[in-house]
């Protein structure tokens, strides 16, 4: 009679663990499916830095450090300077 117990309870005990084991499997697999994924333009905007310079493109900025003069200066009068 106690060995039918035991057996009852472990079979019990048995199939507990397996429907728990089978939902924790399911919802996992159910999250990783559903899990939003990362959008185009976001992954295009993380992708990873090359290491390489482009010595021309640094060269043209170089060049562009030092600004033309396109608009000359105008002299300003202050309103201390206009009094007679």
């Amino acid at each position: 009679m106690r060995q039918t117990i035991t057996r009852t309870r472990i079979i019990i005990i048995g199939v507990v663990t397996i429907i728990t084991l089978l939902t924790w499997f399911g919802a996992d697999i159910y999250h990783k499916l559903s899990a939003d994924r990362i959008a185009p333009d976001v992954q295009e905007q993380i992708t990873p830095l090359t290491p390489k310079l482009d010595i021309q493109v640094l060269d043209q900025l170089e060049a562009k450090r030092t600004l033309p003069v396109a608009f000359p200066l105008l002299e300003t009068s202050s309103p201390a300077d206009s009094e007679p």
